[in-house]
């Protein structure tokens, strides 16, 4: 064991350079030390035997010679002494992003926050004011003070209780090994216990180990317990570095934590602080011009909201401990969570938040939310739930990524990923954007619109999807069946969606609530080439997720052992690589939405980058969700409280902090594209009819399915030279059905489901300019045209076919010549006036 002289060398040099010898002369050492403990043993043994009676002396005298056996037989019935340094205290679970940066404290309310570290780790100047506030003679006194002792002893004959500072030792095992009614108790008996257990204790263990216990355990006030988590409460900064003023000013604190609490009563810490420098000078620690100056400098106290970081992302992550650990043992083991956060990109994505709604306040939008997600292992990355979670006028502690609100057409891409896998369409098929009767949930009829009120007639599934048309939805769900997609947005990863008939077709517009996180999540496997990766769901239900978004990479106990470490799985595939990538070389088009957005709108980031935006009615919600192959993120702006904003779309809302955020979390990234996997073919097609182009007719490239690719064929059109008017509606996208001039298999026709589903009707009559498409087939050509334009509607070009451009030979051997082989729109179809009705008559 070290020597008294030796350890007190160690452990108090002096703090301003000085020799420490020349400050401490006249304290006693070597053969002076050994006769003064052997003195105090022997009056506290005499002093034992007055007090106690004869009866315990010569008890401890048959057990063991002298002092020492008396000592031994007051302590049987007393706790073991080495539990005030071995016990299991309480100690505070810290959070931390993936890169070890603190996020927050998890403390008992009840108790208080409590950081174990080396005496090592404690500055020297902080050691010193403590011994010289607390116990000068910590390093030469047997654990006890000989002089008080003496004095409590005198009190007590004088009927005058007892009174007397207690030294580091006696301190410690008082706050360690007496329950709180004994630790107040003011009595003789209580003072003497103190006294043997503090001796024990100073035989079994070395002076630093008790000091390195008593600074860890000491309470500091502001349910600060130990000496770090006063630095990190009082400074918000470690015990190691502390300087002169802090430290002295926290030594100051054990006598009387709420009296002298600095952030209540700043005048009497500051008073508490020059009693501790002067203790400091006066037993040359330090001198008097270094404890001027240290009571002079400015002491800048933490702020009480500067203990958290990313705080719903905490608050998500404490919820889960406390659901896998429970409360007691979260308040008490000391856990190390180092978590997937990413707090460069958290900064970066409250910054755009934060800066956004300040530029679109007037619009009455006062909240946003934002979500990141690595699509390669399923990590969180950034979590913003509000933009101010300490603002109660916005609702700011609810953290908007997990609460449910409706998400506008950002549900679309599943619709659309739902009838690639079953192979019913591609990028360049054609569908109709026209008015059209729905049927809703309920059965009533409904008649959608887009948001621009506008209707284009013939587009591409690539049009439709990149410019967020309704109609087009809504058919491609109505044909596959509406709880086909909400199973495959299920099986991706969003958790809210409930029966089909809930929401009926409206589900693609965006009708059934969902959460941000769930909606990100669900993007990852588009971002990935159709897999999800996460964390492991529990006993998952049938037809859900088996993964969901991983939180924690790490749990580290106490003692370093590592508990759970996160390792991304493989995961399942929940899409096709194939599908994924054609939602995303859709998504990521610049091209195709321009019509709506605009080129080189928020949605364009520079880079290889697929996007999607979403707003429902009345403008309560703007979305955007967007990905590249390294990061998915989600933006929701909005109000809690559901108020309406006022022209605040899903890209000028939401779509202006995605584009901050991803900007700002990739600068470091080098672009990447998405990896086109095997089995996808390009060929050109007529965008007008999604067939292979004519000779003279307009050309698309577009990606297909291998085996899904056209193989019917544009006929070349016939313009009438008289007629300039049908040149000119000629340009605009139509769909002209022709026959493949070599008749293999046409193109799959949409799948049904397997059980009836709402269906597309005939628009009712009353609906101004719509009409309905008369059946002119079989009809001979000028009988077909008079019939097209009685009905209001008009004929440019018809396409003249031979046996071998048409699949069915026994149709066109049953026709007459010159007569009609098929129409585009089909007969019965509702379209607006004027549409163009393409015809197609058989030649000799």
């Amino acid at each position: 064991m070290q020597t008294a002289a030796s350890s007190r060398r160690d452990r108090s040099a002096a703090v301003d350079g000085t020799d420490p010898e020349d400050r401490k002369r006249g304290s006693p050492g070597g053969w002076g030390l050994f006769l003064l403990t052997g003195a105090v043993t022997f009056v506290v043994g005499l002093f034992l035997l007055a007090v106690f009676g004869v009866t315990l002396a010569i008890l401890g005298a048959r057990s063991l010679d002298g002092v020492g056996g008396i000592i031994d037989a007051l302590s049987r019935d007393l706790p073991a002494p080495e539990a005030a340094v071995e016990r299991d205290v309480f100690k505070s679970t810290f959070i931390y992003d993936r890169n070890g940066e603190p996020l927050y404290e998890i403390f008992d309310p009840n108790g208080g926050r409590r950081v174990i570290i080396p005496i090592s780790d404690m500055p020297q100047h902080l050691v010193a004011a403590t011994l010289a506030t607390e116990d000068a003679n910590f390093y030469e006194n047997p654990g006890f003070d000989l002089r008080a002792i003496a004095r409590a002893l005198w009190q007590n004959f004088r009927g005058q209780g007892y009174s007397g500072a207690s030294t580091i030792t006696q301190q410690l095992v008082r706050n360690a090994l007496f329950d709180p009614e004994q630790r107040t108790e003011r009595s003789l008996d209580r003072k003497m216990k103190e006294a043997i257990l503090a001796y024990k204790l100073s035989q079994k263990y070395s002076k630093d180990e008790i000091l390195e216990r008593y600074l860890n355990e000491i309470s500091y006030g502001n349910l600060a317990y130990g000496i770090e988590s006063a630095a990190r409460t009082y400074f918000d900064k470690s015990a190691r570095d502390l300087n002169l003023a802090e430290a002295t000013l926290l030594a100051g604190l054990p006598q009387s934590p709420s009296a002298y609490n600095p952030f209540i009563n700043f005048r009497g810490a500051k008073e508490r602080q020059a009693e501790v420098l002067g203790l400091m000078v006066r037993q040359g620690y330090i001198t008097e011009a270094g404890a001027e100056a240290a009571l002079k400098q400015e002491l800048r106290f933490a702020a009480l909201r500067s203990d958290i970081k990313a705080p719903h992302f905490v608050m998500y992550v404490r919820d889960m401990l406390e659901q896998r650990f429970g409360k007691a043992r979260l308040y008490q083991a000391g856990f190390r969570v180092y978590t997937t956060l990413d707090l460069s990109v958290q900064r970066a994505a409250e910054e755009a938040a934060r800066d956004h709604i300040a530029r679109i306040r007037d619009h009455d939008a006062r909240n946003a939310a934002v979500m990141a997600i690595n699509p390669n292992s399923g990590e969180i990355i950034a979590m913003v739930g509000s933009v101010d979670f300490f603002d109660q006028s916005i609702a700011g502690q609810v953290n908007m990524t997990t609460a449910l609100r409706q998400p506008g057409s950002t549900v679309k891409p599943f619709t659309y990923a739902a009838a690639f896998a079953r192979g019913t369409m591609s990028p360049g098929t054609i569908i109709r954007d026209e008015p059209t009767q729905f049927r809703g949930a309920g059965g009533e009829p409904y008649v959608p619109r887009n948001p621009d009120g506008r209707f284009r007639g013939p587009v591409t599934v690539r049009y439709a999807l990149a410019n967020s048309l309704n109609i087009p939805a809504l058919k491609v769900v109505s044909d596959i069946g509406t709880q086909t997609m909400i199973d495959l947005a299920r099986r991706m990863g969003i958790t809210t969606l409930g029966d089909a008939q809930r929401y009926g077709l409206t589900v693609t517009l965006g009708s059934g609530e969902v959460r941000l996180i769930d909606l990100v999540y669900a993007y990852t496997p588009f971002a990935n080439g159709g897999l999800q990766i996460g964390q492991p769901v529990t006993n998952p239900r049938p037809g859900n997720r088996e993964f969901e978004p991983a939180a924690i990479l790490k749990i580290v106990d106490a003692d370093g052992r590592v508990l759970e470490e996160y390792s991304p799985r493989p995961g399942k595939r929940v899409i096709t690589p194939q599908v994924a990538w054609l939602i995303s070389d859709i998504l990521s088009d610049d091209d195709a939405r321009t019509d709506t957005y605009g080129r080189n709108s928020p949605l364009s980031i520079g880079r290889p980058a697929a996007v999607k935006t979403g707003t429902t009615d009345r403008s309560q919600d703007s979305w955007t969700v967007g990905f590249t192959p390294d990061l998915v993120v989600g933006v929701w702006v909005g109000n809690a409280d559901n108020t309406p904003m006022r022209q605040v779309l899903g890209v000028s809302g939401a779509g202006a902090i995605w584009n901050m955020t991803m900007t700002r979390a990739l600068k470091n990234n080098a672009p990447r594209t998405f990896a086109r996997p095997p089995g996808l073919v390009q060929v050109a097609i007529d965008p007008r009819t999604g067939l292979r182009p004519a000779a003279n007719g307009p050309v698309k490239l577009e990606w297909f399915l291998e085996g899904n690719v056209p193989t019917q064929w544009t006929q070349t059109e016939r313009t009438s030279p008289t007629r300039e008017s049908d040149r000119e509606i000629a340009k605009e996208p139509t769909s002209t059905p022709t026959v493949a001039s070599t008749p293999a298999v046409a193109p799959t026709p949409f799948a049904r489901p397997a059980t009836p589903m709402p269906k597309p009707t005939a628009a009712p009559t009353e609906i101004a300019g719509i009409v309905t498409v008369p059946n002119v087939v079989s009809v001979a050509e000028a009988q077909a045209r008079q019939a097209v334009e009685a009905a209001g509607l008009r004929n440019t070009y018809t396409n003249y076919q031979g046996a071998a451009d048409v699949a069915d030979r026994a149709f066109f051997g049953r026709t007459a010549t010159g007569h009609v082989l098929s129409q585009t729109p089909a007969p019965g179809a509702r379209v607006q006036r004027g549409t163009v009705i393409y015809l197609a008559v058989k030649r000799d």
